[in-house]
């Protein structure tokens, strides 16, 4: 006897029969790659077996033999008919016509990613276009919107696999019952990272699974004109009033640490502290009213500890006010008292346990606070650059991402960059492929994605104050007398390198610029690549300004200037009531 089987799409035959032998037809749907492997066994098992045998026992054995056959046939076409169940993701850029579309489709269990894809697009009514590399099929085009380049970037559709990015393209990758298969629009990984809190928030304004992430993503947000992000001031003014819905009567936001962090989220969209007063008071007083006697201030313990008092002086800096005391004792030096000998920071004054966050958030903290750059802290600045890795790795995202603030804001640039490349590493990245990051115990969070979205940005804490007009990032008032710090950005777009570069501030006298806190010059700056400027400015006169960045270089016949920035230098204005008793 000889066995026929035939696939169809196409109709393919196996096994070339004699002239002679009695044949058995039997037709198998499609199966990709020839079955899977679980089933091609069973098939050339029938298939060899019939084969090396002659046919003999007559009608009443082939009748037999039949009804064998057909009853494996029906076995195995049950097993190949199965479906799985796949969701199919196609996250648009934030600024197109498109909204993120989720489809639910049915595949048979064999099929690659490519056929859910394309099914997924059938469904949604998204046109797509599809380029081959060799054997590999890539996403080209979803929507007209395509893989195209910007300078040495590329944007493209980046295929990722339960939120990781996929190291196969979408006809290499076999997904399994229950994927969800993603196409993110991959802009650059600070962009993604923004339009991520954007796309998380909720109705009424709230980004992440509670306040406390919520206020870093605000943070994130006010960084949105920088990376070109138009158009969602009204998400921002939404996020801002969330935050507002959850102060108290007493001007706090709960507890120090949140009270804290809000008061930054709020200043760094602008918002100044006399527009959140409650009862008369702010914020920032209601915090100093809870200062300990030994000048640190505490939230989940009884006792004052690192976390808390950490962004209590980072708020107290952004808002340019002097740190409290209490009792002769201010948080710089309880920080400094709670420091190991060794470098590293634990939660508190009396624990011994190495904290690599608390860590950096004392170290940001510090530099906020003007502190000298003394042993102590080169000694905390030694004890982090040992726990980072040869690839600028600190243990996750959340980490790595602090670690780059912290390490910035001491001007130790080269840990910084090494970070930062660890936030950018294709190779096992902490990116997700929805553009968020996380931690181990919490893969996909707004807090982690808002902190490292920030140091992609290049930022540090505190974050520059903003009066949230979008044509106007960073303008607001600072005091008359204060020292402010303007920061100019300045990529390289071309394809040549750009030599000796020099960047002034025009609008502002130039006696006023501390030249000798200041970086305004470049020697080179290589094509497709970034550096920022820092320019230290003492405010000696009242009034009003608009201040721009000027850049020249030799390599270039004109200067090229920046946006504008309105920033209102003021007087303090005191009220003074005089009293007798007699």
């Amino acid at each position: 006897m000889c066995l026929k089987v035939f696939l169809k799409k196409p109709l393919r035959e196996f096994i070339p029969c004699g002239a002679h032998a009695p044949q058995i037809w039997l037709f198998f749907p499609y199966l990709s790659k020839a079955g899977r492997a679980s089933e091609r066994p069973v098939m050339w098992h029938i298939i060899l077996d019939y084969y090396k045998k002659k046919w003999g026992g007559g009608v009443a054995e082939m009748r037999k033999t039949g009804l064998v056959l057909i009853s494996l046939f029906l076995l195995l076409n049950t097993a190949i008919a199965q479906e799985m169940n796949i969701e199919v993701v196609f996250n648009f850029p934030l600024e197109s016509a498109h909204t993120d579309n989720h489809q639910q489709v049915s595949v048979p269990i064999d099929s690659n990613a490519f056929t859910a894809i394309t099914k997924a697009g059938q469904q949604a009514g998204i046109e797509l276009e599809i380029k081959f590399f060799g054997n590999s099929a890539f996403i080209e085009c979803a929507a007209e919107i395509c893989t195209r380049q910007n300078g040495e970037d590329w944007m493209f559709w980046l295929f990722s696999v339960n939120n990781k990015p996929s190291q196969f393209g979408v006809s290499d990758y076999y997904p399994q019952e229950g994927d969800v298969l993603l196409l993110n629009y991959f802009e650059w990984r600070s962009l993604d990272a923004i339009e991520w809190l954007f796309d998380s928030q909720e109705q009424d304004g709230k980004i992440g699974a509670n306040s406390f992430q919520h206020t870093f993503a605000l943070m994130a947000l006010s960084l949105s004109q920088d990376q070109n992000i138009s158009g969602m001031q009204e998400e921002k003014n939404l996020a801002a009033d969330y935050l507002l819905s959850l102060q108290q009567d007493d001007a706090g936001f709960g507890d120090d640490l949140r009270s804290s962090v809000a008061a930054m989220g709020l200043l760094s969209n602008g918002i100044e502290l006399e527009e959140f007063k409650v009862n008369g008071h702010d914020t920032l007083e209601t915090i100093s009213s809870h200062q300990q006697p030994d000048g640190g201030f505490r939230s989940g313990a009884n006792e004052s500890d690192v976390d808390t008092t950490s962004w209590a002086v980072i708020a107290f800096s952004q808002a340019g006010r002097a740190l409290p005391e209490s009792n002769g004792n201010n948080p710089v030096g309880f920080l400094l008292s709670a420091q190991h000998n060794n470098g590293s920071f634990g939660y508190t004054t009396g624990d011994e346990t190495e904290s690599i966050d608390f860590t950096q958030e004392a170290l940001i903290a510090l530099a906020a606070a003007k502190e000298q750059k003394n042993e102590a802290i080169q000694k905390t600045l030694s004890w982090l650059s040992g726990k980072q890795g040869p690839d600028g790795c600190i243990v996750d995202g959340f980490r790595t991402a602090l670690g780059a603030i912290a390490f910035r804001a001491w001007d130790e640039n080269d840990s910084a960059d090494k970070a930062v490349e660890c936030l950018e590493s294709d190779f096992d990245p902490m990116q997700n492929g929805d553009g968020s990051f996380g931690r181990e115990s919490n893969p996909s969070n707004a807090m982690d994605t808002a902190i490292a979205a920030i140091a992609l940005s290049g930022k540090i804490f505190p974050l520059s104050i903003g009066n949230g007009d979008e044509n106007s990032p960073g303008s607001g008032k600072i005091g008359y007398h204060s020292i402010a710090k303007f920061t100019a950005r300045v990529k390289n777009e071309s394809g040549v390198s750009a030599q000796n570069v020099n960047i002034r501030l025009a609008g502002l006298p130039g006696e006023w610029i501390i030249a000798e806190e200041s970086e305004m010059h470049f020697d080179e700056i290589q094509a497709g690549k970034t550096v920022e400027a820092e320019i230290f400015v003492r405010m000696l006169e009242p009034g009003e300004y608009t201040v721009s960045a000027v850049v020249s270089t030799d390599t270039a016949a004109r200067d090229f200037e920046s946006n504008d920035l309105n920033v209102s230098v003021e007087e303090a204005l005191l009220g003074v009531d005089l009293f007798a008793g007699w």
